[in-house]
């Protein structure tokens, strides 16, 4: 095994989660799900399969450029490698290099 650490980003990934984790297990000596309060099982699942798993509003992939003056609403995902240059609305998708508006995110009231 890799001294690799793993970071999964979800939100109602029920239906991929235990396949990602398990394709990835054997090569990674840590695994992270930060979830964006998903409503349905994929925390539940993540942490049956021995992933460390942590709720955050926030999910912001790794490899990207940021500035330290902007600021991320709530709920906002980042992709990788995007240089963001300007403040990002809640609950939104960016990415690209200069990132750029993809789509907002669907959040369900609970």
């Amino acid at each position: 095994m890799l001294d690799l650490s793993v970071i999964i980003l979800t939100y109602n990934e029920e239906i991929h989660i235990q396949r990602c984790i398990k394709n990835i297990s054997p090569i990674a000596k840590d695994i992270f799900v930060v979830d964006s309060f998903s409503t349905d099982k994929a925390i539940e699942i993540a942490k049956s399969l021995g992933a460390k798993a942590f709720q955050n509003k926030k999910a912001i992939c790794e490899q990207r450029w940021m500035d330290e003056h902007i600021q991320l609403m709530e709920g906002v995902a980042v992709g990788a490698r995007a240089a963001v240059v300007k403040d990002v609305e809640p609950w939104t998708v960016i990415g690209g290099n200069p990132a750029k508006f993809i789509k907002k995110r669907e959040i369900k009231d609970e």
